[in-house]
């Protein structure tokens, strides 16, 4: 890579943003759990003439996870990850990505050196000082665990597909744009009646019938009795010297507020902690397989309840475990603590007593929706009341005064139903209301956003070209899935 860079010494110039690779930023995700079929040793499917390699395979996977874990704040486990068909999700991008690339091969289009060049200097993660850096190339790539022929070789694919969306790219015509618009800005002018909830009275023997009707609804919370054993994480003897080795090794994950790569000295702090804590999970680990294999113990005992009372322990994997299972290591607190469960208490029925506020919300909740019910029927009898209006569409967030949540719920029960009144139920009032005029089109509005509402439209067209496209390619090209 470096020799092709430098070749083309002109390009390095380049600081101008052109994209932003999604492959950058992704984390890795280990494939110890993963068993691809050995006879298929370099690929897991093939389309058309080209196949989809393992590593293509594990880079998009990985690219998947890491969008949900980011997104869930949260590493997910292996399970989670089939029952969130990650891997199915991967193969079938790969497989529509690759149908494209045959029809782009077919029609001609590539992606030559130079163009791939130009792309790589302008990405801001491989560049320091606005400039295109060679060893911060192959920094950020080692951390993702690629090589640089990988990379280039995805990149030059996307490049490709560049073109032929280009090539198909369909606009918007006035009537697209219009009728994008009509649905927007369709608005109903309304006029309505906010009936708050009267004070509900409830008796004893309400109560008590309620409890003996339903009372396997009322549980106590199931409860783990845990012994565990924790191991801080300490920051001492973290030399500048391993500490500077360890900045090397992980230097792309110490970026500032602007996304540059921090020094050692700015970055110290945080790589004192990080450091600590990778020493911690090392010693975690080793206690871990003596807890397991009976040469050491957890001592230190617990009763977790619920995720109220999780103590920072990961309840969703408590959950998961047996009786008498050790857990791996869980950061928590400033190191890691090892899992013993020690026994499982299943949930109980509560007594009255103990069930009583729950069946009092509950006789309450269900006897103020039926009045709150009774009064926006009754309201509907008499408009001349509805004392409120307002011009309502499908984009509004707030109406009538009414929270943001509530706004959108009475929102969507005015346009989702044919009908000219109704009524809807909150937890502590109703709204009654009447469509007094339809507007189709605000004309105002449509020449202000007319530019988005066509986009949007064009946007639309574009994603049934590509679907229709990719229906007619699968017939085209035979797919064969090696990777089950």
């Amino acid at each position: 890579m470096i020799t092709w860079m430098q070749k083309h010494k002109k390009y390095l110039v380049v600081t101008i943003w052109i994209s932003t690779i999604a492959f950058v930023g992704a984390g890795f995700v280990g494939w110890g759990a993963y068993d691809f079929n050995k006879s298929r040793a370099t690929s897991v499917a093939k389309v058309g003439d080209i196949d989809i390699t393992m590593q293509k395979f594990q880079s998009g996977y990985s690219r998947l996870y890491s969008f949900y874990a980011n997104n869930l704040g949260r590493d997910i486990s292996d399970e989670e990850a089939e029952q969130m068909g990650l891997k199915e999700a991967t193969l079938n991008s790969l497989i529509q990505e690759s149908l494209l690339l045959n029809y782009a091969s077919e029609l001609g289009l590539s992606a030559n050196d130079d163009e791939v060049i130009a792309e790589l200097v302008a990405t801001p993660s491989f560049q320091t000082n606005g400039a295109f850096d060679v060893k911060q190339y192959e920094s950020v790539l080692k951390s993702l665990r690629t090589t640089p022929s990988a990379y280039e070789a995805e990149l030059k694919d996307k490049l490709i597909l560049s073109k032929l969306f280009r090539a198909f790219n369909l606009n918007a015509n006035e009537i697209d744009t219009e009728l994008i618009a009509a649905n927007t800005l369709l608005n109903d002018e309304i006029s309505a009646k906010i009936i708050t909830a009267s004070v509900i009275e409830v008796s004893e023997d309400e109560l008590k019938a309620s409890w003996e009707k339903s009372k396997d609804l009322y549980l106590t919370s199931q409860k783990y009795e845990l012994l565990s054993y924790f191991i801080p994480a300490s920051k001492e003897n973290a030399s500048d010297e391993k500490l500077k080795a360890f900045y090397e090794e992980n230097r792309g994950d110490y970026r500032d507020g602007e996304d540059k790569i921090m020094s050692f000295e700015d970055a110290k702090p945080a790589l004192i902690a990080d450091f600590a804590l990778k020493n911690a999970k090392r010693a975690a680990l080793e206690e871990y397989v003596k807890i397991k294999k009976g040469e050491s113990n957890a001592t230190a005992s617990t009763l977790l309840i619920s995720n109220e009372d999780s103590k920072n322990l990961n309840i969703d994997e408590i959950k998961k475990a047996k009786i008498g299972e050790v857990l791996k290591p869980m950061e928590s607190d400033g190191g890691f603590v090892i899992v013993k469960v020690q026994n499982i208490i299943k949930p109980q029925l509560k007594s009255y007593e103990e069930a009583k506020e729950q069946v009092k919300a509950s006789v309450m909740a269900n006897k103020t929706k039926k009045a709150l019910e009774e009064s926006a029927k009754t309201a509907l009898n008499n408009k001349a009341d509805f004392n409120l209006s307002a011009k309502v569409s499908k984009n509004d967030t707030e109406i009538l005064g009414l929270s943001a949540e509530n706004s959108v719920a009475l929102i969507n029960k005015i346009f989702s139903n044919n009908v000219k009144d109704g009524y809807i139920v909150f937890k502590d009032m109703a709204v009654a209301y009447e469509i007094k005029k339809q507007n189709l089109l605000d004309i105002e509005k449509f020449n202000t956003f007319k530019i988005a509402f066509s986009s949007n439209a064009a946007a639309l067209k574009n994603s049934q070209l590509e679907n229709g496209l990719l229906s007619s390619l699968a017939k085209r090209y035979k797919i064969e899935k090696y990777y089950k």
